[in-house]
């Protein structure tokens, strides 16, 4: 009897990891003509599903019926399920420990996070919101260092959460001048950056800064922002009825937050 060839002994594994390769390689290299290709894909597991499923059937009936002791068939199938059972608990442990070990969340996180915020700021620039000046500006690390800090995932918690909130107030004018007359108003107009409700119902303020500061330097430039987040408070307070808990500055270029 004639010897098989390499090829002809492993002709199927081998076109299957070369299809396998080329689809990565077409991937990284050409990966908008790799989304073109996708149906054609779709397709080829679509027929798949179509011969697997009834082939895998027409095997365990004809299996089952040609069985002569029924209490055999009746130890396999308890079996069967027993292992089924069993490994189902077993990756579904494997994953608990997974998630709780290693956080995979924040790991995806931070590997899509840089490319999630540059597709939203290269939107703003494409919809006229911001000019193409003021999107190479943006650093995405910077908005992924908020999103992933203590106050940013509070904020990724909240019920609620109310972005460029505009109000008008009449607040005393003493407030502001002290030496304003009796009874004198001044009108308040302004817009909140940010502002999320926390599970007591109660809210924090959140107002975003690009001052180049660092070190001590935070905390004294904060005091500085210490009238206009109070003017927010009583905004919010007064015009949209809800109890101000917290104020907080977020400083991009130092990546914190400061809380007055």
């Amino acid at each position: 009897m004639q010897k098989k060839s390499f090829w002809e002994q492993y002709k199927m594994p081998i076109l299957l990891l070369g299809g396998i390769a080329i689809g990565a390689l077409i991937g990284i290299i050409a990966p908008d003509f790799g989304t073109k290709l996708k149906p054609l894909g779709d397709i080829f597991l679509n027929l798949m599903f179509t011969i697997v499923v009834p082939l895998v059937f027409a095997s365990i009936a004809s299996a089952v019926g040609a069985m002569a002791n029924m209490k055999r068939l009746g130890k396999i199938l308890g079996s069967t399920l027993l292992t089924f059972l069993a490994t189902g608990a077993f990756a579904g442990a494997c994953v608990l420990i997974w998630v709780n070990l290693f956080n995979p969340a924040a790991t995806c996180l931070n590997a899509a996070g840089d490319t999630i915020a540059s597709m939203m700021v290269t939107r703003l620039v494409e919809g006229q919101y911001i000019t193409p000046q003021q999107g190479n500006a943006v650093n995405p690390a910077d908005i992924l260092a908020f999103f992933q800090s203590e106050l940013g995932r509070e904020l990724r918690r909240s019920p609620r959460v109310e972005r460029e909130f505009k109000f008008s107030l009449l607040a005393p004018a003493q407030d502001y001048y002290p030496g304003a007359g009796e009874g004198e108003q001044v009108l308040l107009q302004g817009v909140v950056d940010c502002w999320f409700e926390e599970e007591d119902g109660t809210v924090t303020v959140v107002d975003f800064k690009t001052d180049r500061v660092a070190g001590d330097g935070i905390e004294r430039r904060a005091l500085d922002y210490r009238p206009q987040l109070e003017a927010y408070s009583r905004a919010l307070s007064q015009a949209a009825g809800v109890p101000v808990k917290r104020r907080c500055l977020w400083f991009f270029n130092a990546g914190r937050a400061v809380e007055l």
